[in-house]
């Protein structure tokens, strides 16, 4: 019984699933990347690669925009506004 679930867990992994986080392996061998959007419910469908590395890229890329966008929400809401603009000046501003 043990043996089974192992040869199925290990199988499953095979078919689908990469070593990078928001990467999985395709059918028919292309590696597809999504991220979940840290300020809404929802996830973004960053595209289908040829190899895990570029799908890992497109992860890694847009996950470090969130964090940027996250910084700057966070130094706005502490009051630093002028120093985060400073250092995020490609960011849009969080204040009406």
């Amino acid at each position: 019984m043990v043996e089974e679930a192992n040869k199925n867990a290990e199988t499953k992994a095979e078919k689908g699933s990469s070593k990078s986080k928001g990467v999985r392996l395709r059918p028919w061998g292309k590696y597809a990347a999504e991220i979940r959007v840290p300020f809404e419910n929802r996830r973004v469908w960053l595209g289908t690669f040829d190899t895990e590395k570029e799908a890992s890229m497109a992860y890694n890329k847009k996950r470090e925009e969130f964090d940027n966008k996250k910084a700057l929400l966070k130094a706005d809401a502490s009051g630093h506004s002028k120093v985060a603009k400073m250092v995020f000046p490609h960011l849009p501003s969080q204040s009406s």
